[in-house]
This record gives C-alpha cells, sequence and structure tokens, in this order.
C-alpha cells in the first residue's frame, strides 16, 4: 500500500519449486538458481509497459540472500537493492555452527511442510512423516534434545537433505553471499538489529570499498537497530527502547528507493544511522567502523574464583599481573547452560532473542563471570567487539562462548552482545584443527557489532562458558562430525588471564564530546 501511494509497482517473486511454484527447489541456491531466476524476473519487470526500467529489490533473510545473487549477475535495469537481516556470509552469519533451534529445527520443519505437501499428493510421505513434523513446529526446543543430532525428525522425512547436507549446504550458501562484491553495480540499503542471528556490517563495508561502480560504493547506506530478525520494534526480550526505536524503516525505503528509482531531489540517508542503545537515541555515521573509535582492552582478572557472579571475577583497564590465577570449570554436554537472552529469530520455540535478566545464568558454577566497577562517566561503545581469550582444554574439540552484558545500580544483568568460537574452526572453516589437551591457545572471538552507553553507575560483564541450548548446538567434546554423537563427554576448561596470557575484551569506545 505504503509502495503504491509512494509511485511504485509492486512485484512478488516466488522461489523455483516452493509452494506452487514451478521448477525444482534448490536448497539454498544463491550460488545457483537464484541468480539466474533473478536476473529473469527483473528483466521480464523492466519489460513490462507499467515499467519505467528502473527496478529495485528489497526482502528479509533468504530474499536478502537473493537480491545479492541476483544482482552479481548485473541486471541492466537493477537500480537499488534493500537487503535486510542477511548481511554477511559464513563467518559472519554462521560464527561457528549453526544455530540449532531457530535454523537447523524450526525452519528446517518449516521447509519439510512444504515439501511434504508435495510428496502427500503423490504418494511418497505419509500422514506419520507429517505428523512428525508439526510436532517438531509445536516444540522446536524438545526436538533440538534429539540425539543424535543426525537422527533430527525433520531429517527423516522424504524429501529433505540429512544433517550434514543441511549444515554443508548452509554453509555453501553462506559462502555464496562473500565476494564478487565488485561485480553489484547497485547501491544497497543494508538493514539490521542488534539483535539478530545476521547482523554483520561485512556487506557494507564490503560496498563501500570495492563496490562494483561508484553509484555502488558512494550510494550504499545501512541502518541498525535495537531489532531481532526481520522485526523493527521499539521493544524486545525485557527492554522497552523508546518510542523512537522503530526507526521508520518503511519512510527510509521509500526514500532510497525514491531517489534511486525515480530520481528525487530529497536529502540522501546518511551513510550510517544506528540506534544507541542506553540512551536510546538514534545518531549518524560517515563510515562503520566509526572514524575515531578507540579500540580498549578490558582486562580479565580474578584469583582464581569467577565462577557465578558470587566469584572474584574483575573487568579492569590494567594490564593482569602474574599473581592473577587461572580460572577453571566443567563443561557437561548433558547438564548444558540454557540459552537466556541472544541474537537470533524468533521461530516459535522456547527461546526468546533479545535482552533478559542473566540471574540465572550466572548463578551456574559452569559460567565465569567478570565484572568491572560502575562507570563514572558514561561509556559509549560502538562497534565490533571482540574477546581475546588464553584457553586449554582436555577436550580435542569444544565451544567457546561469551556474552557481555549491562549491569544496572540493582544488580540487574542484561546481555548486550554474544559470540561463540568452535576450537576446531579457531583457524579456518575449511581446514579444521583439533586441539592438543592441555596446551594453551589465543582465541579471537568475534562478538559482532552493537551500540550501547553503560551509562554512570553501570558496570561491563562478561560471561565465559562453553554451551547456550538449545540456540546453539551442545558440543559433544569428542572431535567426531557434527550430528555424530549420541552421548558426549565432559571438558575441564582453564581460562588464563596474567601478563603472558592477557585475556582481554576489545571494546569500540566513542570519544567523549565537550
Amino acid at each position: 500500500m505504503q509502495a503504491a501511494t509512494g509511485g511504485f509497482a509492486y512485484v512478488v517473486q516466488d522461489v523455483r519449486g516452493r509452494y506452487r511454484s514451478e521448477g525444482t527447489w534448490d536448497f539454498v541456491g544463491w550460488g545457483t538458481v537464484e541468480r539466474t531466476d533473478g536476473y529473469d524476473c527483473i528483466e521480464w519487470v523492466a519489460s513490462q509497459p507499467w515499467c519505467d526500467g528502473n527496478v529495485g529489490m528489497l526482502g528479509c533473510s533468504y530474499e536478502a540472500g537473493n537480491q545479492i545473487a541476483a544482482a552479481k549477475t548485473q541486471p541492466p535495469h537493477l537500480k537499488a537493492i534493500a537487503p535486510s537481516g542477511g548481511a554477511g556470509g559464513r563467518d559472519n552469519v554462521m560464527r561457528a555452527t549453526m544455530a540449532l533451534e531457530s535454523i537447523v529445527v524450526s525452519w528446517s520443519a518449516g521447509l519439510a511442510m512444504d515439501v511434504l505437501q508435495k510428496k502427500l499428493a503423490t504418494g511418497q510421505a505419509s500422514q506419520q512423516d507429517l505428523a512428525k513434523v508439526r510436532a517438531v513446529l509445536a516444540d522446536p526446543a524438545a526436538a533440538a534434545r534429539t540425539l543424535p543430532l543426525k537422527d533430527l525428525p525433520t531429517m527423516q522425512v522424504p524429501g529433505m537433505p540429512s544433517y550434514s547436507e543441511m549444515l554443508n549446504g548452509l554453509a555453501k550458501a553462506a559462502d555464496a553471499y562473500d565476494g564478487e562484491e565488485d561485480r553489484i553495480l547497485a547501491p544497497a540499503l543494508i538493514t539490521s538489529g542488534w539483535y539478530d542471528n545476521a547482523l554483520s556490517t561485512a556487506l557494507f563495508r564490503a560496498l563501500r570499498g570495492r563496490g562494483g561502480s561508484k553509484a555502488a560504493r558512494s550510494g550504499t547506506k545501512t541502518i541498525l537497530g535495537p531489532w531481532t530478525h526481520c522485526r523493527a520494534d521499539y521493544y524486545l526480550g525485557e527492554c522497552g527502547f523508546g518510542i523512537s526505536a522503530g526507526g521508520d524503516v518503511t519512510r527510509a525505503h521509500l526514500d532510497f528507493f525514491s531517489h534511486n528509482l525515480l530520481g528525487a531531489t530529497s536529502p540522501e540517508l546518511p551513510n550510517v544511522r544506528y540506534f544507541v542503545m542506553g540512551a536510546n537515541v538514534w545518531k549518524d555515521a560517515e563510515d562503520w567502523p566509526i572514524p575515531g573509535t578507540d579500540y580498549r582492552p578490558l582486562y580479565l582478572h580474578s584469583q582464581g574464583g569467577a565462577n557465578t557472579v558470587k566469584g572474584n571475577g574483575v573487568l579492569a583497564w590494567q594490564v593482569p599481573s602474574n599473581g592473577d590465577k587461572p580460572d577453571c570449570y566443567r563443561y557437561d554436554p548433558a547438564d548444558p547452560v540454557p540459552s537466556l537472552g541472544y541474537r537470533g529469530f524468533y521461530s516459535g520455540g522456547r527461546m526468546v532473542p533479545g535482552p533478559f535478566d542473566q540471574e540465572r545464568i550466572e548463578s551456574r558454577e559452569d559460567v565465569l563471570v567478570y565484572t568491572s566497577d560502575p562507570a563514572k562517566t558514561p561509556l559509549e561503545v560502538v562497534g565490533d567487539l571482540e574477546l581475546r581469550l588464553f584457553i586449554s582444554s582436555d577436550a580435542v574439540d569444544t565451544d567457546f562462548i561469551v556474552k557481555v552484558c549491562d549491569v544496572d545500580p540493582n544488580g540487574v544483568s542484561l546481555n548486550v552482545a554474544d559470540g561463540i568460537l568452535r576450537a576446531r574452526f579457531r583457524n579456518s572453516w575449511t581446514k579444521p584443527e583439533l586441539l592438543k589437551p592441555g596446551d594453551v591457545y589465543e582465541f579471537r572471538i568475534d562478538l559482532g557489532p552493537t551500540a550501547y552507553v553503560f551509562l554512570p553507575g553501570h558496570r561491563v560483564r562478561l560471561q565465559v562458558t562453553s554451551s547456550a541450548f538449545p540456540h546453539w548446538d551442545r558440543n559433544m567434546n569428542t572431535g567426531h562430525p557434527a550430528g555424530e554423537d549420541a552421548k558426549g563427554i565432559v571438558a575441564n576448561q582453564t581460562i588464563y588471564h596474567s601478563a603472558e596470557a592477557p585475556s582481554h575484551l576489545v571494546l569500540p569506545v566513542q570519544p567523549r564530546k565537550g
């Protein structure tokens, strides 16, 4: 309605082989059919009498991938794209493994419903198959407890990929998202949220730096709000961010397309528009990372007892001395830390993305907690966070999962950003390496971008653990291929923080003005 009243014709392209569309469905076709189908659809639209020859694309999640795929084929009439909720490839989106409850379980169940409807019509599937998938949709968290994961109900129905095929297919699709940015000629408006599982600034940076035309390089914009996947609300999790948090994204899209398709002379959008949580205000910037950002290390300290919020874990700006003692915890895949508060998208299960009070997470002995002194002045953190963590384990493979939280003067701890690293992928996706038990390694764990002000009296908190279930699948610590293990083994983890092994959180701090 708003597009039509804004002077645009609106066309919906379905995916080949899905629902009532003809052809054969390619599981994730960003590197194959979505490219050619997108090209053909764009040029067909441009040939219609109601089209002036200027075509734009928009959409969220898989539809974001479709736009990138089509844009790389350089359709002559494609003048602008607006991908939302999908802005990075394997390293930025998958982050070490695939989100279990939301993608591997729930998303695949949604795909399976369509596949089964077609198979039922031809007698290639049964009502029992349909019942399995409906049960998964009713309780994704219960399905996520399946062991081994290769026996997930959605992987057992006719026409669906196996567990390994799904992981490999999604990895290849994410790889197709990366690269060839120099082939994209159209400017992009990239929209994402601080609590989106696909949050990344990689596509924005790639197009601004090496897009295939001046228009792509100078005309690409991004909007980053306090949202989850494909939703631009003003509340999320246990927080409200004010009535301006929605950002009027629809108006921004209409302005972007009016400028690039209709030649409107209204002022362009800023290169970067981002919402600063904590202060709950919108700000603009010329680039990302924001020029002038001060990357400050906040070091982990303790006397060897950082377990739980009642432990002696501290975050401080000073480099640790050799008097610090390492911290240890025991990760048991049979008793994983629950995933309360994270980046993701809601898929109908019990795990709701967004900021939540972390009290019951931080009370567990298998969670290390490090907390700073209260801020005396506002600490504005805007940019990509990274944790440099020195570890050892007695397992050959394991996970390290971290969260940065804001602790208010009443002691309420709300998650701000999170990251995961699966040890075998610490150096390369394509050449995994197992750990040598007992050896010390430095891990760099990406926590993604955020924009948050820690107000006076608030403290920065870091959690370190090895599971967040069922958001992430449990690492069974065996070193076996993902999805193969019915049972896991306990991993004893050690975190080091000393002059020789200075584990620290890198915060992108914005300089105070005035």
